[in-house]
């Protein structure tokens, strides 16, 4: 072997070398072991239920300490147990069936970050008792553990507020974290403003059910309930401010002086999957994709701002998706859903515009269920701001209701003959998300996830492109309809 210019043996390596590969070696096992300690969420192992002393007791088993902010809600009577972001792996527990005051479960991921647990109640009831148990020699787990009983006639719907009051307290009045076998403050006034911002969902199979994290909830055990993916660990958004209502504009005065906002609005979310399909695909997915072909389309034509009311798998209120839409100063407002029925044979997308007088019986039914969704998921009506509350009594702005029936008539003319559609295709029904006086709303049905056809296609990441393309013709053709005449 030559030897090297300067002396020395060119294949042994040098100590600056050596300290490099040392300290990169150092770098990825911190990086992976951090990332091992992040992902490592707290256990949720067990949700019993039981009758101890004429009182309905709720027991959640964690593998850690964790500290549960707790509301009782009076309308309908239901019990909201917010959660830091948890992993459920319930084990399979004959008292893990609601009993007592308690009638149905579900649970899930609220939004990156929070988990939650709603449990429907047969009456107004109060928290009588709570503690957070640490483990024992019976019992591996942590176990929180809160008492109720039923409230009776108008005092018990004043105690029932008193209650919420106590579960949220003031500002200027913090009270101390909660420690073991103690009472503590369910509700931060953050939270309780906004107690249960989650919808229903599916059941869990029986056994254990694993998430991480899934947004997979349940409405009464035994029954089945797919896996949820994943969603990005983005901090979670603050609740969109409601803003004051927007002037209306002249027809062709947004797409001259500006361009249209379009806000497309996937249904369901988070805590709540929506519809589940025979083929295990969950509405709320399939919207969000379709949201997202649909997204790609329009801004590949440069002509419009885009945006959505959820970017990724975390629960938005109906109420908030108004007022989403109209912080945004939207043109068009578009609500992506896929429904169900127990007739497995009936297929076909529709299309929805608002009105309190429904215009089946089909489509009442769809609206009951899609607007029920806050109040099953521990929605407060409650404390729904004045703002929105005026935004659902004026609904008889004629202009926004004309342009709303234009576009949904445009639809229906590009979406045929790429999807199938029901033979009265144009259908209207006193929707919630459609409801905003100043922005003209449409509600897309996508098709029946109880079919199996029109769940595979769905499903199929080519025909939502193709569906895509053909809503975004539409979107053009209603905006060149609005433009002044030359």
């Amino acid at each position: 072997m030559r030897p090297h210019p300067s002396g020395r043996n060119r294949t042994q390596p040098s100590g600056v070398r050596t300290v490099l590969l040392a300290l990169l070696c150092w770098w990825t096992l911190a990086v992976v072991a951090a990332g091992i300690g992040a992902a490592a969420e707290p256990e949720v192992g067990g949700i019993r239920f039981g009758i101890h002393g004429g009182r309905t007791r709720f027991v959640v088993d964690f593998d850690r300490r964790v500290e549960p902010a707790v509301a009782v809600l009076p309308s309908p009577p239901r019990l909201v147990v917010d959660l830091p972001e948890v992993r459920f792996r319930i084990r399979a527990d004959p008292l893990g069936r609601p009993r007592g005051l308690a009638t149905a479960q579900r649970y899930g991921r609220l939004e990156p970050g929070r988990s939650r647990i709603v449990v429907d109640l047969a009456a107004p009831s109060r928290i009588v008792a709570r503690s957070l148990l640490p483990p024992s020699s019976t019992s591996r787990y942590w176990r929180f553990v809160l008492d109720l009983e039923p409230l009776a006639g108008a005092a018990g719907a004043a105690a029932t507020d008193e209650t919420e009051k106590s579960a949220s307290p003031r500002p200027s009045e913090p009270r101390p974290s909660e420690v073991v076998g103690s009472a503590a403050p369910p509700l931060p006034p953050s939270q309780a403003a906004n107690a249960g911002r989650a919808e229903t969902a599916a059941s869990p199979r029986p056994g254990t059910t694993e998430s991480a994290p899934p947004s997979a909830v349940v409405a009464s055990p035994g029954s089945p309930s797919p896996a949820l993916p994943e969603a990005s660990r983005a901090q979670p958004a603050p609740a969109a401010p409601t803003p004051p209502l927007a002037q209306p504009s002249k027809p062709g005065i947004a797409a001259v002086a500006r361009r249209p906002v379009i806000v497309l609005d996937p249904g369901h979310g988070g805590i709540d999957p929506g519809t589940i399909g025979v083929n295990g695909a969950m509405e709320k997915d399939i919207t969000l994709a379709m949201a997202r072909a649909l997204e790609r389309a329009l801004e590949a034509k440069n002509r419009y701002d885009v945006h959505l009311t959820r970017e990724d798998d975390r629960f938005v209120a109906l109420r908030e998706r108004v007022a989403i839409a109209r912080r945004f100063g939207a043109d068009l407002f578009l609500s992506l859903h896929a429904d169900s029925l127990h007739d497995g044979e009936v297929r076909g997308a529709s299309i929805y515009t608002v009105s309190e007088q429904a215009s089946d019986a089909e489509a009442d039914r769809l609206a009951r269920k899609e607007n029920r969704a806050d109040v099953l998921a521990g929605v407060d009506l409650s404390v729904q701001d004045d703002v929105v509350a005026g935004i659902l009594i004026d609904l008889a702005r004629r202009d926004t209701n004309n342009k709303s029936i234009t576009f949904a008539e445009t639809l229906i003319t590009e979406i045929d003959g790429v999807a199938e559609l029901l033979k009265r295709t144009r259908r209207y029904a006193g929707f919630v998300v459609l409801k905003s006086p100043d922005t003209p709303s449409v509600l897309l049905e996508l098709g029946y996830l109880s079919n199996r056809r029109d769940a595979e296609r769905l499903s199929d990441a080519r025909y939502r492109e193709r569906l895509a393309a053909a809503v975004a013709r539409a979107i053009d053709r209603y905006f060149d309809s609005l433009r002044p005449p030359l």
